[in-house]
């Protein structure tokens, strides 16, 4: 079952829907807002996710409502580095990005190690990348 509430303390940005490769330069890493399927980005504070409608206070236009479908991307909070711990990034099918401490290949499915997330297991087939993150100073 689905839990009503989610902390989103950890979270920078959920990807609703496939960004295509047009719109993925209009996500700035530092702004809060939405990515609409019309490729517009609404710069504004995320509210509320209930019934399908995502809720957005913006300074320039007010509180608005966006229906689920015409949201690609829902940007919470600022891109940030990697925590120190961390050794590999792994990119998922989902648009999912973890900074993993470490992973291993467990039988038939994957064991990632998230400082923020904690230990969890996918499909091999859902990885689109692992990458080394290069030596710390």
């Amino acid at each position: 079952q689905t839990p009503a509430r989610l902390s989103t303390v950890n979270v920078a940005r959920i990807v609703f829907q496939p960004i295509p490769e047009q719109f993925a330069a209009n996500i700035p890493d530092d702004v809060r807002g939405v990515l609409l399927k019309s490729g517009d980005f609404v710069e504004g504070k995320f509210q509320s996710f209930t019934e399908g409608v995502i809720s957005v206070n913006s300074t320039l236009f007010g509180r608005r409502e966006y229906g689920i479908l015409d949201v690609l991307v829902l940007q919470l909070d600022k891109i940030k580095e990697p925590p120190a711990v961390a050794d590999f990034i792994a990119e998922l099918e989902d648009g999912s990005r973890y900074h993993l401490r470490a992973c291993r290949l467990e039988k038939d499915r994957l064991e990632f190690d998230d400082p923020t997330v904690g230990r969890f297991k996918v499909q091999p087939q859902e990885l689109i990348e692992l990458k080394r993150i290069s030596a710390k100073e």
